[in-house]
C-alpha cells in the first residue's frame, strides 16, 4: 500500500508530526519505505534541511529513507 503525506514544512507542527506517525504506524519500521520528495530548493538533496530531515526519520528507527529530487532523479519503478 502506498500512502502520501504532503507538507512544505516537514515536522514543523504537532499536527504534521502526528499525521506522519499515524500514516506509518501500521508498517514495521524495518520494512517501511519512506521517500522525502525535494523539489523547491536549488541545492536539492544536498540542502542541509533535507539531509537533517532524512537523518531525523532514520533516528526514529526507519531504515529505508531516501531523498528524491524531482528535478534530477529518475522516478523509482
Amino acid at each position: 500500500m502506498v500512502k502520501l503525506l504532503l507538507s512544505s514544512r516537514a515536522f514543523s507542527t504537532v499536527a504534521v508530526t502526528d499525521a506522519f506517525f499515524t500514516l506509518v504506524a501500521p508498517v514495521a519500521k524495518n520494512s517501511a519505505r519512506i521517500v522525502i520528495i525535494v523539489n523547491s530548493v536549488s541545492t536539492g538533496k544536498n540542502h542541509p534541511q533535507m539531509v537533517a530531515l532524512q537523518q531525523t526519520v532514520q533516528q526514529l528507527g526507519y531504515a529505508h529513507v531516501q531523498l528524491l529530487d524531482v528535478l534530477t532523479d529518475d522516478w523509482p519503478h
